[in-house]
Order: structure tokens, then C-alpha cells, then sequence
């Protein structure tokens, strides 16, 4: 019977809980592995939670905010869950939140650039098979096998990361067609991939300020330390069915520029949706104690993967979400001094970002409502153009 295969990647210093204002915080990404894993059906069982960069100490978060420090790393764990487990016939489900965004994104493209090496499948089970101690000298056999297949695995992986970092780093696509001369490797698609506010030109925001340093010592730096996690582009490979993106529109940090899917190349058979929701980034993807509007983002999300196949818990949604799109506080990360300093001021264009990724402009019904509404204890104003024409995502 063929399965599902669900990677969820959050975002950069989060964890499963989290605190904010003295209170333990799921984000998005984790209550929605959550909903998955208790809705307990026999098809979804191979769920994957990936920590954000930057939760392993103070070097770690530090190195992990500043630079990504761990993506590649993030990106491949990734792969390696998918791959041990991936048999024909399978779908696979990415979901990510910020640089958890970035991972599956970049997951996607892998995938579907290089293929899942056969080198690595079902590994899991090979191990689970021979992990009882042998009794005999013959049962060492399967044992000894095993072992060389590990070993075959991690020199896999090697020559993957390699071949994708020349990819990357070179703007290399000949590098693809170089390892599958070498390889034997499935090619599935993705089922679809459900995001929460992308962030950075680089899958990074580099909040190195223009006071700091100047802007072309600033820009070498940027390459020098990230060229590899740049983003080849940000079109959707052809392999990718479905693709949702929930994006802030009050995010004012510079350096936390959404990155759009380009919508101008699609095919037919391919679903995009890119909506815009009121709050800044993690009132879109989660970690605040008050959850009202990233609980709404994420109902959104749950809502579009219950088209394609996956089912939730409603037991845990109905105790653990509370969307509330009016009242829920909207936040300012540029309140205190060091982080106005740190990061520059910009006001998120939704026109101009639209128009320069091609993607269609959609913004959520409550956003829009909000301005009016009676019963939210903070204005709101949307920064849209007068004569700018949008579309309504209905219902949240």
C-alpha cells in the first residue's frame, strides 16, 4: 500500500516549545505535525520534524540567525528521512516555516533535480531487521551486510551534497547529469509543499545594517558566506503538483523580504496559491503566546492539504487552534532599540513583489475586514496602492 511522506522544517531558533512572555509556544510547523501524527491513520505514520538552525547553544543561534549556519545539513536529514522511506507509488508533503521554508523549498528542488538515490532506501528497515545481537556466525552475515550498506549510504550522501553544492555554488547544472551518470535514483514528484512567509533573497535575511557596513562590503560578505544556500531561482519545478505560501503583510524588517514562487511559468496541472495575511512573520508562521493570526494561517494551510489527502487530528485542532484574525495582537520585532539597529526598516510593497515574481496578487478576507472591524484593539491599515486590484481568499 503506498504511503505518505510528510518533512515539516521550522524556522530559524525555534523549537517544539518555545517561550514567549513566560509561556511555552508551538509554532505552525509543529501543530501541524502534531495534527497529523494524532489523526493516527496507517498511510501517514512517516512524519519528520525538523529543528530550525540555530537551537543547539549560543555559538549555534548565534552563527544560526546571522548566517543559516545548518541548512546544508538541515536540507539533507531531510532527504535521508524521504529517501529510507520512499517506495514507488508514494506522496510526498513538505511544510516549513521562515528558513524551514527555505529547507523544504530547497528539499523540493533536490529531489527533483537529482532524484531519491536508490543507495539509501529502506536502509531503516535493513537495520531494524539485524539490530538483535547475533547468536551465530552465520546470523553476523546480514549484520556485516548491513553495516556495508550504512557505510555505502553515507558515502551517497557525500557525493550528493557535493554534486548539489557544485550545483549551487558554481550555477552548475551540469553537475546534475554528472551524478545520475553514477547513480540509480527514483524520481517522484511532490504531492505539495505548504509554506509560511519564505524570507530573504538568499533563503537568508542578512541583517547586517548599511551603518554597520558599507553596502558593496556587505554584499562580498553575503557571498562569501552564503553563495551556496542561494536559491537557483524561484520558480516551481514542473515535478511539484501543488505549492501554498502564507505571507505576512506587515513584516517591517528589510532584510525579512518574502520570496515569492514565480507564477509566470506554471503548467497546467501545477496549483499555486500565494496569500497574504494580516501580521508580521511569526504572527504567520507561529511562536507568539497570543496565536489568533497565525492559528488563522495555519487553518489556511490545514484546509488546502485536506485537498490533497492528508487528515488531522480535529480533536487537537479544535483544543489547540484558536484563530482570531480581528482581535489577535499583531506584533513589531523593530520595537526595541538593538533590533531597530540591527534591522533596517522596510515596509513589505505587496504590488511590486507580486508583479516581480508574476504571482498572482490574493489577500485574506480578514485582513481586509480587520480595517473595519469594531472589536480589534489595534488599528490597521493595509499599505496597498488606491487603484491596486487583488483578489479575496475568502473564509480566513
Amino acid at each position: 500500500m503506498s504511503k505518505k511522506i510528510i518533512v515539516c522544517a521550522d524556522g530559524t531558533w525555534n523549537e517544539p516549545e518555545q517561550l514567549d512572555r513566560g509561556s511555552l509556544v508551538p509554532t505552525n510547523v509543529v501543530k501541524i505535525a502534531r495534527a497529523l501524527a494524532l489523526a493516527k491513520k496507517p498511510d501517514q505514520e512517516d512524519i519528520y520534524y525538523d529543528l530550525g538552525v540555530g537551537t543547539s547553544g549560543w555559538l549555534d543561534r548565534l552563527l544560526g540567525g546571522l548566517t543559516g549556519n545548518g541548512l546544508m545539513t538541515n536540507i539533507f536529514d531531510c532527504y535521508h528521512f524521504i529517501a529510507e522511506r520512499y517506495q514507488p507509488g508514494d506522496k510526498i508533503y513538505l511544510f516549513g516555516f521562515s528558513r524551514g521554508a527555505y529547507t523544504v523549498r530547497s528539499l523540493a528542488g533536490l529531489i527533483c533535480n537529482f532524484g531519491l538515490d536508490k543507495e539509501l532506501v529502506n536502509l531503516d528497515l535493513i537495520r531494524t531487521r539485524h539490530e538483535q545481537p547475533a547468536i551465530t556466525t552465520a546470523a553476523n552475515r546480514p549484520v556485516e551486510e548491513s553495516r556495508q550498506k550504512a557505510n555505502a549510504s553515507h558515502n551517497t550522501l557525500r557525493e550528493l551534497k557535493g554534486a548539489y553544492q557544485k550545483m549551487k555554488r558554481q550555477q552548475n547544472p551540469a553537475a546534475v547529469d554528472e551524478y545520475q551518470q553514477t547513480h540509480d535514483c527514483y524520481h517522484p514528484g511532490i504531492e505539495m509543499i505548504g509554506v509560511w512567509d519564505t524570507v530573504g533573497a538568499l533563503g537568508i535575511p542578512f541583517p547586517i545594517p548599511k551603518e554597520v557596513l558599507p553596502d558593496k562590503v556587505a554584499t562580498w560578505l553575503t557571498s562569501r558566506l552564503l553563495g551556496v544556500y542561494r536559491f537557483l531561482n524561484a520558480e516551481l519545478n514542473p515535478k511539484v503538483k501543488a505549492a501554498y505560501h502564507a505571507i505576512s503583510i506587515d513584516e517591517n524588517r528589510r532584510s525579512f523580504t518574502p520570496t515569492l514562487w514565480n507564477e509566470t511559468s506554471l503548467t497546467g496541472e501545477q496549483t499555486v496559491k500565494q496569500v497574504w495575511f494580516a501580521g508580521i512573520h511569526s504572527n504567520i508562521g507561529g511562536g507568539y503566546a497570543d496565536a489568533g493570526l497565525s492559528d488563522n494561517a495555519l487553518l489556511w494551510m490545514i484546509r488546502q492539504a485536506e485537498k490533497h489527502g492528508l487528515e488531522f487530528s480535529e480533536s487537537y485542532l479544535t483544543r489547540n487552534l484558536h484563530p482570531d484574525a480581528f482581535y489577535g495582537e499583531l506584533r513589531d520585532e523593530r520595537s526595541r532599540l538593538l533590533k531597530r539597529i540591527l534591522f533596517r526598516k522596510g515596509l513589505r510593497q505587496i504590488e511590486i513583489l507580486c508583479k516581480g515574481a508574476g504571482a498572482r496578487p490574493i489577500i485574506a478576507e480578514s485582513a481586509i475586514e480587520r480595517q473595519s472591524s469594531t472589536i480589534c484593539k489595534q488599528k490597521y491599515k493595509l499599505n496597498l496602492q488606491k487603484d491596486f486590484t487583488y483578489e479575496v481568499e475568502k473564509g480566513f
